[in-house]
Formats: structure tokens, C-alpha cells, sequence
């Protein structure tokens, strides 16, 4: 909790050598208003960045592979989310309360998202999935029932491990799934 509540701080550069970010260390830094952790950074711990309620553009670098329970929780006028190509797993309520969060894209390296991973993201449109499929918690997109909108979610259609046995109990209210491509005619072009 080293810079925890520090309600000055607006502004955080990590240099080269940054390689990890304790537990809570940046809670509720709500003058925070932009984030870029460094290709060097491997380890951000749980809440690192919670409650965060005015940053708006996180940039995770390549270093990064797992986001942790609460990360970024409560960032309230997040808008701007770019994820590291090396992200492997997204830990329970990462992004949960992110209310303006509005599209996320997870690269091909993905192979896991925990329970909650989106609570209560409001305007969420559309979240795109650009590898395989990732093991879902039976939990993951609960809470997007209670979104504004229907969040799209986009999956590689010529992507074998994405089956129908994954959507189900995702077609509530709050989801629709969608392929990458658009079809000709309602036929697959592609797969």
C-alpha cells in the first residue's frame, strides 16, 4: 500500500526495471488519471490499481501475463483498455465496477478468465477474443445482466476450440455471441 490514498498523486512513470506492483499499492490514488505499466512489469498483485475512480487509459505492457483479482475494480471512468499480447489469465472482479469501460480486446495468449471479470460494466459493447478459447468460470459474465446495453462478445470463428457447448448459459440478457467474419447468405465462408 505504498502510494495508497495518496489523493495528489496524478501521474505514475515506472522505469525499465520495474518489475512488480504490491497489493493495494496504488489504492484509491483518485487524481490518477492515465496508467502505462512497462514491458518489464511481470507482477501486479490484487487491487494494485482499485478504486482508481479517475483513471481513464490503462496500457499493460508485454511483461504482464495474469491481471489479479480486483486490479482495476472500481477505475469508474475507465474508457481506454489496452492489453499486453502475453495476458494469460484474468483474475475474479478485475475489471468489476469499471462503469464506462466501453470494449475490451484479449489477445491470442489468453487461457483464462475468472469469475466476475466484468460487474457491473455498464456500457460494455463488446468484448473480442482473438485466440482460443478460454477456460470460463461458470461465473465469468455474471453481473452483465445489469449492463445498460447487450454486450457483444466476438470469437475467431475458424477457431475450432470455440463450440457451442461454451455459450451456453451466456445468452442471457446481458450477452450475445457473435463470429469475427460476416457470413454470405447465413453460410460460413470461413470455417
Amino acid at each position: 500500500e505504498a502510494f495508497a490514498h495518496n489523493r495528489d498523486l496524478a501521474e505514475v512513470f515506472f522505469g525499465a526495471g520495474a518489475l512488480s506492483i504490491g497489493v493495494s499499492a496504488f489504492y484509491d490514488c483518485s487524481a490518477l488519471k492515465e496508467l502505462t505499466l512497462p514491458d518489464s512489469v511481470n507482477t501486479i498483485e490484487r487491487g494494485a490499481f482499485s478504486n482508481c475512480r479517475e483513471l481513464e487509459k490503462i496500457t499493460i505492457g508485454s511483461g504482464l501475463k495474469t491481471i489479479p483479482d480486483r486490479a482495476f475494480s472500481y477505475c469508474t471512468k475507465l474508457t481506454d483498455l489496452i492489453i499486453g499480447e502475453n495476458i494469460e489469465q484474468v483474475g475474479e472482479d478485475a475489471f468489476g465496477n469499471c462503469y464506462t469501460l466501453n470494449s475490451v480486446v484479449f489477445p491470442a495468449s489468453l487461457k483464462e478468465l475468472d469469475r466476475w471479470v466484468f460487474r457491473s460494466c455498464r456500457n460494455l459493447d463488446r468484448i473480442i477474443f482473438t485466440g482460443d478459447a478460454p477456460k470460463f468460470d461458470k461465473n465469468t459474465l455474471d453481473g452483465m445482466r445489469e449492463n445498460y446495453r447487450v454486450t457483444t462478445l466476438v470469437y475467431p470463428c475458424t477457431n475450432s476450440t470455440w463450440t457451442e457447448d461454451l455459450f451456453q448459459g451466456y445468452g442471457h440478457g446481458g450477452a450475445q455471441w457473435i463470429p469475427d467474419h460476416i457470413c454470405e447468405n447465413g453460410v460460413c465462408t470461413l470455417c
